[in-house]
């Protein structure tokens, strides 16, 4: 054997021994967040994100405003940082709050007057 060949097969052994380790690392993870969920849920805890609770709700206030300015969906889900999908179902979700159906009717408003000059 030569010293290539050698070192080419102590490479390989160590990429062996590295992705098994990985592979046991990643199913020991697996199974330690799967216990760990069992017993919270078992304990009475609740999984997942809290029902109704949005990343955007305590921006309400910029958003209303950015609207009112005139800014359309993308630019504001741009500037609260959200996406334009995340903002747009929020907006939905939210139809019935009187300070975004008036912030949406100014700006519906203000489109259609500068849309008649």
């Amino acid at each position: 054997m030569t010293v290539f060949e050698l070192a080419a097969s102590e490479a390989w052994l160590n990429f062996f021994t590295l992705s098994l380790s990985a592979q046991m690392e990643r199913q020991m993870n697996a199974e330690r967040i799967k216990r760990a969920l069992q017993a919270k849920k078992a304990l009475g805890g609740i999984l997942g994100r809290p029902i109704g609770v949005c990343c955007i709700d305590d921006q309400k206030a910029d958003i209303i405003e950015y609207i009112e300015k005139g800014f359309n969906i993308m630019e504001v889900a741009v500037f609260i940082g959200c996406s334009c999908q995340t903002l747009s179902k929020w907006l939905v979700q939210n139809k019935n709050d009187p300070d975004i159906q008036r912030a949406l009717i100014k700006a519906l408003i203000k489109e259609s007057k500068a849309g008649w000059h």
